[in-house]
């Protein structure tokens, strides 16, 4: 793919930018959907000082699927002392309620980090 002749790498510029938009509706047929509120799961919100990206929609429907909405805030879970072992404990009832469970944490420590041991 070729870059339109003159094109300058820089963001400041709306004559560029819109340069580079028309360049890529004609070759791709895209549309402007405006400044990004989601993508992903994430949240894109936009203030003085910068952009401030968060999963708090994501965090608060997960919390509210898996019964958790009221439960209180605790730094970790997770005995940091306790060693988990695959072959030892009772086998869980519905695996797939716990695997999809996992599955949405994983993908939060991508902003939360804090949580990332306990997952």
């Amino acid at each position: 793919m070729e870059v339109p002749p003159g094109w300058m790498w820089r963001g400041t510029h709306l004559q560029e930018i819109e340069s580079l938009k028309n360049f890529l509706h004609n070759t791709f047929k895209i549309k402007d959907l405006g400044r990004l509120h989601y993508f992903l799961g994430l949240e894109v919100q936009y203030t003085n000082k910068g952009v401030l990206i968060s999963e708090k929609k994501f965090t608060m429907n997960l919390l509210k699927e898996f019964g958790c909405i009221d439960c209180p805030p605790m730094t970790s879970p997770l005995d940091s002392s306790v060693k988990v072992k695959a072959d030892e404990g009772a086998l869980l009832t519905y695996p797939s309620h716990y695997k999809k469970l996992i599955g949405k944490l994983n993908f939060l420590t991508n902003t939360t980090l804090e949580i990332a041991y306990s997952v």
